[in-house]
């Protein structure tokens, strides 16, 4: 379903999506197209549906000139949930691997002459 609302400045296009896989419903999406003539310009903003297993982008491309039908861009990224989790530890790693070393202290010994006493000795 799109729908299109007039602005001074831009028209802007939503459209909803109902996804399915495999039969299975997934959810709805909603994909958003603004277009801004006096600029020549078209902006758009993604439906995104995120799992721990893949990312689903669907992109609003172009509106027929019937009103009636439109053309999708879809992505599907897997894995990306994972990355987003791992970050923190990439950071620490990097940290702990970047951390200066110890320095170890030098401790000077004064060698012992066998034989010899000890300063300010006995009377």
């Amino acid at each position: 379903d799109v729908s299109a609302e007039t602005f001074a400045d831009r028209t802007e296009r939503t459209a909803v999506l109902n996804v399915t896989r495999g039969g299975e419903s997934l959810g709805t999406l909603s994909a958003w197209q603004g277009v801004y003539p006096s600029f020549s310009m078209i902006s758009t903003r993604a439906g995104i549906r995120s799992t721990p297993q893949e990312d689903l982008y669907v992109i609003f491309s172009e509106l027929q000139p019937d009103g009636r039908t439109a053309a999708f861009r879809l992505l599907v990224n897997p894995m990306v949930w994972w990355m987003w989790l791992a970050g923190p530890f990439v950071i620490l790693g990097t940290v702990v691997a970047l951390w200066p070393a110890r320095q170890r202290a030098v401790a000077y010994a004064i060698p012992q002459v066998p034989g010899a006493a000890p300063s300010g000795g006995a009377p």
